[in-house]
């Protein structure tokens, strides 16, 4: 689970423009435009998180707050 608490640094990165979004209270959701990515996310600092990188889609990552992140790693990587 090492990479997972390092994962966990992405929700105190520079986010870029909110367009549509919101951020208050450490909470972040919608979609973040910054040196020509946009990502998206549902998720509040300090929370368990995975991130989803994406190819040829319209978001570049999905940051997502999710219950046993472990587990949905493990599915989602062997699909």
């Amino acid at each position: 689970m090492s990479n997972y608490k390092k994962v966990q640094v992405i929700l105190f990165d520079k986010k870029g423009l909110r367009s549509p979004g919101t951020a208050a209270l450490g909470y972040y959701a919608g979609s973040f435009h910054l040196n020509n990515e946009i990502n998206f996310y549902n998720a509040r600092k300090g929370s368990d998180i995975i991130v989803i990188q994406l190819k040829e889609e319209h978001y570049n990552r999905l940051i997502l707050e999710i219950d046993n992140p472990r587990q949905w790693i493990d599915k989602l990587n062997n699909i």
